[in-house]
């Protein structure tokens, strides 16, 4: 019977070995799985990496040229200034006078604006001509406006006040 006792101590440390091996083998695949999980989380991480440092290099690109912009744009600023402080004061603007005294005692000043009419002229190109006339009230000084301004196109019309 020590043969059989003897077997079955053998099938029993069989088996036992059997369970440490397919443990092992569980324990060995979770870790592989673990491994492969960390390595995609790697590369992952590699690949934003990469992408964070493309996008610095890209902004880093991006603000030397803005400072050599800025640089440049200061240095025709300042080139526009020395050319303004050194050039003559332009003429004064030439107000026409409709008449120097008002017809009547109720009558306020009033300045319109005409924009002088160019071939080929944009608005904002247009000169514009100021007319000084007297004129009872704004609805007044419209239609005055408008009579004095003939071909030209009135601008805007705005009564004098006097600087205090």
């Amino acid at each position: 019977m020590a043969t059989a006792g003897m077997w079955l101590v053998l099938l029993a440390l069989g088996a036992w070995f059997a369970w440490c091996l397919r443990r092992f083998q569980v324990y060995w695949d979770a870790g592989d799985v673990r491994i492969g999980r960390l390595g995609a989380a790697l590369r992952q991480a590699q690949r934003e990496l990469g992408e964070e440092q493309r996008t610095q290099e890209k902004l880093g690109h991006e603000i030397k040229q803005l400072e050599r912009q800025t640089e440049k744009s200061r240095e025709e600023e300042r080139q526009l200034r020395q050319k303004q402080r050194e050039a003559p004061p332009p003429p004064p603007i030439e107000v026409l006078v409709s008449a120097e005294i008002p017809a009547s005692a109720s009558e306020d000043p009033w300045i319109a604006n005409f924009l002088v009419r160019r071939a080929n002229a944009r608005t904002a190109d247009r000169p514009v001509r100021p007319i000084l006339f007297w004129s009872a009230g704004s609805q007044a000084a419209m239609i005055k406006s408008q009579q004095l301004a003939g071909d030209l196109t009135v601008n805007d019309v705005r009564k004098l006040t006097p600087a205090g």
